[in-house]
């Protein structure tokens, strides 16, 4: 879920801070993955933050049946 997403990617940017690897998407999948956290999604699958995505975007890419 995205909780265990959150947690690898903030662990992955921590360690890339250490060791000054610039780790640009990382840092957005985190973000995304927090925003979705926020909002109690914390056991949905990653998926989940398209939602997010098309909110921001004005657009729906999912099949309506999702």
């Amino acid at each position: 879920g995205l909780h265990t997403l959150v947690k690898d990617t903030t662990l992955a940017s921590e360690l890339a801070r250490e060791l000054s690897v610039p780790l640009f998407a990382g840092s957005a999948a985190t973000q995304a993955y927090l925003a979705g956290d926020a909002r109690g999604w914390a056991n949905r699958e990653n998926w989940a933050v398209m939602e997010i995505f098309e909110e921001l975007a004005g657009i729906r890419v999912r099949p309506a049946d999702l």
